[in-house]
């Protein structure tokens, strides 16, 4: 199944998103100098229609991603991100600038799910798309032309296969995914899954070194997690045998107990 859906902006004043689209994902800022104006009309109107509602920031070289991640965050909140990333002007971020993007934005409690990120600009910077898939980004391609299910849009690039492609830029930009409606709202919403590594296990993609990597990382989490509730729980033990024998005053005991933790963690 392959599922269409518009990215807006202001320039789209006065469009109706039809029913029936899978998602609407609408401009909300660029830099940190700039608030789309028709991003609130169109969120109402992927709300009337009951479907995944996703701002984009368009990236900018000239300032921190830190701070365009905040000033996104400041306008749209949590709603999930989509970052354009292409030139403009001098602008010319990397793949670098969209790493630092996502922790930031994601430290505010936000999530970017997408990165357009199209060949013919990654021709011209380089860098490893394939960090941002394990980031927790799709990538969205474009090449503009007559869709097709094996186009050109869907060919890996820079260490990734794009998920998304953008394929049509006039008289809006139309983006194809082949998937469920339900996939589709997973990826931006990140409802109970990681959607990225859900569609990579379906497809085998996912690099079996880096998958036993997470794996190890996991049980090294969940071993030190194990050794810090084996102190607390002995400490607990020792300050509760301690105020059962009686004579002694609670308080210090608890104090001298929580020292001595606070050492060991």
């Amino acid at each position: 199944m392959t599922l269409f859906y518009n990215d807006l902006s202001g320039y789209d004043v006065g469009f109706k998103v039809p029913a029936g689209t899978p998602a609407v994902v609408a401009k909300a800022t660029e830099g940190i100098y700039y608030m789309d104006k028709q991003y609130h009309n169109f969120e109402q109107q992927a709300a009337a229609l009951g479907v995944p509602f996703s701002g984009y920031h368009f990236l900018k070289s000239e300032s921190s991603p830190e701070a365009q991640a905040a000033w996104y965050h400041g306008f749209a909140g949590n709603t999930p991100c989509m970052l354009d990333v292409e030139t403009e002007g001098g602008s010319r971020p990397g793949v670098d600038f969209v790493l630092r993007f996502m922790k930031a934005l994601q430290g505010l409690g936000g999530r970017v799910w997408g990165v357009y990120y199209p060949k013919w600009y990654w021709q011209l910077t380089g860098g490893d798309l394939g960090a941002v898939q394990r980031a927790g980004a799709v990538i969205v391609s474009s090449s503009y032309g007559p869709y097709s299910d094996t186009g050109d849009g869907w060919l890996p690039y820079g260490g990734a296969t794009p998920r998304i492609w953008q394929y049509q830029g006039s008289p809006r930009d139309t983006n194809a995914f082949k998937g469920t409606a339900e996939e589709l709202a997973s990826l931006i919403n990140g409802d109970n899954m990681n959607a990225v590594d859900v569609w990579a296990w379906r497809n085998l993609t996912l690099d079996p070194i880096d998958m036993r990597q997470r794996l190890v990382n996991a049980e090294t989490n969940a071993e030190q997690a194990n050794a810090k509730a084996d102190k607390i729980l002995a400490a607990v033990t020792d300050l509760a045998a301690k105020v059962a024998s009686g004579g002694v005053d609670p308080n210090a005991i608890a104090a001298d107990v929580l020292a001595d933790l606070k050492a060991k963690l």
